[in-house]
C-alpha cells in the first residue's frame, strides 16, 4: 500500500448496507475487493503490541483507494502440539473493501 498507511478506524465491522447508509450513497456505486490476512506469533511475543502490530499489517494489505473496510472479523487460535516446545497463536482477519466505482465522482449529497 506504500508510505501511506490505512487509517485503523476505516476497519469496520458493520455491514455493507449499513455503511452505505450511514454515508448516504447506493451500494451500486462501489465494488468490493476481500482483504485477508494470517499471523503467526509467538505467545510470550503476543500481547496488546503483537495485536496491534497485526491490525497494522492488515491495514497495510487494504487497497489504496478504499474507502473503508465492512465486514470485519478476526480470530486467534493458540496452537501447541504435544511434544511442540514451540507454541504459536495464530490471528486470522477478513473484510471487505469497499471502493468506489468511479473515483472522479464525489459522494452524493443529502
Amino acid at each position: 500500500m506504500g508510505d501511506k498507511k490505512f487509517p485503523l478506524e476505516k476497519i469496520l465491522n458493520v455491514s455493507l448496507r449499513a455503511y452505505c447508509e450511514s454515508v448516504g450513497e447506493e451500494a451500486s456505486v462501489y465494488k468490493l475487493q476481500g482483504v485477508h490476512l494470517i499471523d503467526q506469533y509467538q505467545p510470550n511475543g503476543f500481547d496488546r503490541a503483537g495485536k496491534s502490530k497485526a491490525i497494522e499489517n492488515f491495514a497495510s494489505k487494504v487497497p489504496e483507494n478504499a474507502e473503508a473496510v465492512v465486514n470485519y472479523q478476526d480470530s486467534m487460535a493458540y496452537n501447541n502440539e504435544p511434544g511442540n516446545s514451540e507454541a504459536t497463536v495464530t490471528i486470522s482477519m477478513h473484510g471487505t473493501a469497499v471502493i468506489r466505482k468511479d473515483q472522479k465522482k464525489s459522494k452524493k449529497k443529502k
